[in-house]
C-alpha cells in the first residue's frame, strides 16, 4: 500500500510538473550505470544481539523519456532497476559460554527500482554541453525474504555531468541519491553514488 501510494503521488508530482512541451519532440533511451559506494553499520548492535548491515554497489539499467522544452532546459522521467543483492543484513545471538556468534543473512534485497523525474539544465553552445539537474522520485525494494517489510522511501537527486549537443544526444553523468528511509538501515537517510551514461534518441523529425 506505501509504494503504491508513493508511485501514485509522484505521477500526480509528475503530471503537475510538465509543461506544455509535452507537445514538443520527445527523446528516449536506455540508461545504464553503477553505484559507486559501500556502507557497513553496526549500531543496530546491542546487548547480545549482533547486527550487521552492509549496503553495497550494483549495477543499473534503465530508460528515460525526455522532453526538451527551451534549448537548455529539459525534464526527464526516469526507471532503473539494479539488483542491489550486495544489500545484507546479517545478525546472529551471542550466547555465553558459547563462543561468539557468526552473523549469518537475515534480510536481503533481491532487487531494488528507482522511478523519477528529473529537471536538467545544459550550458554553452559547444558540441559537449556541461549540465546540473535535480528530481524527486521513489526507491522500492523487493527482497528474498517471505516477509515483506516497508519497502519503498522518497528520494531526492542531484547530479552533474556532460552530454553531447545534438539531435540524438550522449549524457555522462555522476549524480547523488539522497535514499531518506532505507529500509535496511531502519529508516536512517542514505546517500547513494552512482555514475550514469544515457544514449537519447529523438522520436521527432
Amino acid at each position: 500500500m506505501t509504494t503504491n501510494l508513493s508511485l501514485v503521488s509522484l505521477a500526480c508530482a509528475m503530471l503537475a510538473a510538465a509543461p506544455s512541451a509535452l507537445f514538443a519532440q520527445v527523446r528516449i533511451g536506455p540508461t545504464i550505470g553503477f553505484s559507486l559506494l559501500e556502507r557497513q553499520d553496526t549500531s543496530l548492535t546491542h546487548g547480545p544481539l549482533v547486527d550487521e548491515i552492509t549496503v553495497g554497489r550494483t549495477v543499473l539499467v534503465g530508460l528515460t523519456v525526455e522532453v526538451p522544452f527551451t534549448v537548455h532546459d529539459h525534464l526527464g522521467f526516469e526507471v532503473a532497476i539494479g539488483p542491489y543483492h550486495n544489500d545484507v543484513e546479517r545478525s546472529c545471538i551471542n550466547r555465553v559460554p558459547e563462543p561468539p556468534c557468526t552473523p549469518v543473512p537475515f534480510k536481503s534485497v533481491s532487487r531494488a527500482v528507482l522511478y523519477g523525474m528529473q529537471y536538467l539544465r545544459t550550458f554553452g553552445s559547444r558540441r559537449w554541453l556541461p549540465y546540473v539537474s535535480g528530481g524527486i522520485g521513489v526507491k522500492t525494494y523487493a527482497y528474498e525474504e517471505d516477509f515483506e517489510p516497508e519497502n519503498a522511501s522518497p528520494t531526492l537527486t542531484v547530479a552533474a555531468g556532460a552530454g553531447r549537443n545534438h539531435r540524438h544526444p550522449i549524457r555522462f553523468e555522476l549524480r547523488a541519491v539522497i535514499v531518506q528511509d532505507n529500509a535496511l538501515l531502519l529508516g536512517k537517510t542514505q546517500v547513494e553514488l552512482q555514475a550514469r551514461a544515457t544514449f537519447l534518441f529523438s522520436t521527432g523529425r
